[in-house]
C-alpha cells in the first residue's frame, strides 16, 4: 500500500531533504511533515545495494567524528541507513530545520557570545568577554522515533569570567545572539 497523496506536496517536493518553512511552520500541515518525513526516507532505500545485493537496514553509530582547523566535532548515538556492506549509507531522518534549530537555536543549545566580533558580550549574565580559550560546547537533538542525538564541539571560544558560562564566538552558530539582546 502506497502512502496517501499530501495536499500541498509534489512528488518532487516529497524527495527533497526539506518541505520548506513555509510548509512545515503552518500548524494545519504538522501531521503531513512527519509523514512526508517518512515517505522521503523510504523512497531513498527501494534500491539495492549493487555490492551486496541487499536494501539499507536501520544501523547507528555510536560515535561519528570530524575536525576542522582547530575546531572538532562529534555526534553520538546517530542513526543511518545502510546495506550489509556500507556501500549504500544515507542519513535516516530527514534533517529538515528541527535538527538544526535543536542544536544551534534552541534554549538549551549550544551557546553563542552576544554582542560582536569586536565586543563580545555574555549571553547569559552580559559581561564583557576578552580572552579566547578551547572550550567544550554540548547540545542534544531529539528527533521522532530516535534516541536522542549528541553532539559535542570543541573550538576556540569564550568562558565568561562572571558566570562561568563557555560559550562560542558571535556568529561562530547564529547571527551573534542578536535575537536575544537589544543594546
Amino acid at each position: 500500500m502506497s502512502p496517501e497523496p499530501l495536499r500541498g506536496c509534489t512528488a518532487d517536493s516529497l524527495g527533497r531533504r526539506s518541505l520548506g518553512p513555509v510548509f512545515r511552520n503552518d500548524p494545519r500541515n504538522w501531521a503531513k511533515t512527519s509523514r512526508a518525513r517518512h515517505s522521503s526516507a523510504v523512497a531513498l532505500f527501494r534500491r539495492r545495494c549493487k555490492e551486496c545485493g541487499t536494501s539499507a537496514e536501520l544501523k547507528v553509530a555510536p560515535s561519528i567524528q570530524g575536525r576542522a582547523g582547530t575546531s572538532e566535532v562529534e555526534f553520538t548515538n546517530f542513526p543511518y541507513l545502510a546495506c550489509r556492506c556500507g556501500h549504500v549509507a544515507r542519513w535516516a531522518f530527514d534533517p529538515g530545520t528541527d535538527f538544526s534549530e535543536q542544536l544551534f537555536f534552541a534554549e538549551d543549545a549550544v551557546p553563542t557570545a552576544a554582542g560582536s566580533d569586536a565586543v563580545p558580550k555574555c549571553r547569559r549574565c552580559r559581561a564583557d568577554l576578552t580572552t579566547q580559550q578551547e572550550v567544550t560546547l554540548e547540545a542534544t537533538a531529539r528527533i521522532d522515533d530516535f534516541a536522542p542525538i549528541g553532539m559535542r564541539v570543541r573550538l576556540l571560544g569564550y568562558r565568561c569570567p562572571s558566570c562561568g558560562l563557555d560559550q562560542a564566538p558571535p556568529g561562530d552558530f547564529d547571527a551573534g545572539g542578536f535575537s536575544g539582546w537589544y543594546w
